[in-house]
């Protein structure tokens, strides 16, 4: 599912694992969550990858 997904089913918010910048091209042109960020209109919610295991 995407951000055009989401307006399709009329989403009232997306929700997002995020890692951090973890290479290069991620600091440079920024991640998928980073995008979907800025250019939703849908509100989103980025949520910390968990760090057990």
């Amino acid at each position: 599912m995407d951000g055009e997904d989401a307006v399709e089913v009329h989403a009232d918010l997306i929700v997002l694992s995020r890692r951090g910048a973890s290479s290069l091209p991620d600091v440079v042109f920024g991640s998928t969550a980073d995008r979907v960020t800025r250019f939703s209109d849908i509100p989103v919610t980025l949520v910390p990858e968990s760090q057990t295991g």
